[in-house]
């Protein structure tokens, strides 16, 4: 189990493309940007938040959070999670990706819980070497073999195909639970707070925040359910006078005409 280890200067990096297909490239880091002209916005890297490179000592996170901001001010948020360099699918003119180097070795931490492996691959006189760390931006580090295979094999496999690939993957335990610490903000000042879980909600301003689900796959988001209360008290009202009928029905109208009878009959 390790973090990765970049040559230096070498770290992650935010790739943003305009409407012209025109890319520019800045550090992941908190308070960098880049001024865009297709269309007129301004792309400023945020935060980073929670995700397959976080825990102590972990320098990244995989998912940072990017503010596009237009020449009105106005703002749009995205969260922007590595994939393997895949495209941002977000709709809209700027297409963001959150970009990885490869790392040229790895720092020993049981914590991480990323396996590492230093790897050396050798066929045909050629030879190959490479660190593969889980966890470099996603749940699974790979490594093209297509240096090894040759220019007459990748012809033979086919260019749909593509190159035979290695793999290492994040080892994946048995959830029992699932938590998210969850914090309400108002004008910026947290006013309510609490770790919730399956069948312990958060309750604020009228609403219950339920623990419904987690990404399974990557583990970098939580899924919650908010429900309101409103007209939880009439619904109350209406089961206890559904209790009250039900006791009437039931018990009281049969021991009323019980008695009615029995007095008929005393009468008689």
């Amino acid at each position: 189990s390790a973090w990765p280890v970049f040559a230096e200067g070498d770290g992650p990096v935010l790739e943003v493309t305009d409407a012209g297909g025109a890319a520019f490239v800045i550090p992941a880091e908190a308070g960098r940007q880049v001024a865009l002209q297709e269309p007129k916005v301004t792309v400023r890297v945020l935060s980073p938040m929670s995700g397959a490179m976080s825990g102590p000592g972990a320098p990244y996170a995989s998912v940072i959070t990017v503010e596009i901001e237009n020449e009105q001010g106005a703002k749009e948020f995205r969260l922007v999670a590595t994939s393997d360099g895949a495209d941002d699918d977000s709709p809209g003119a700027v297409r963001l990706r959150y970009l990885w180097p490869r790392p040229i070795g790895a720092r020993s931490d049981p914590a991480s819980g990323a396996p590492a492996m230093d790897v050396m691959l050798f066929r045909n006189g050629r030879q190959m070497r490479q660190w593969l760390i889980a966890g470099t931006g996603g749940p699974h580090a790979w490594l093209s073999l297509q240096p090894l295979a040759g220019p007459q094999e990748a012809e033979r496999r086919g260019a749909a195909d593509g190159a035979p690939v290695l793999c290492l993957v994040r080892p994946r335990r048995e959830v029992r639970d699932y938590k998210s610490d969850v914090a309400v903000l108002e004008d910026g000042k947290t006013v309510a707070g609490k770790v919730i879980e399956v069948n312990q909600p958060l309750h604020y301003g009228g609403y219950y925040f339920y623990q419904h689900s987690y990404d399974r796959q990557n583990e970098r988001y939580t899924v919650l359910m908010a429900t309101s209360d409103s007209g939880l008290r009439l619904v109350y009202v209406g089961f206890g006078l559904l209790w009250v009928g039900v006791v009437w029905w039931c018990w009281a109208v049969p021991a009323w005409r019980s008695l009615a009878r029995r007095g008929g009959e005393r009468g008689a």
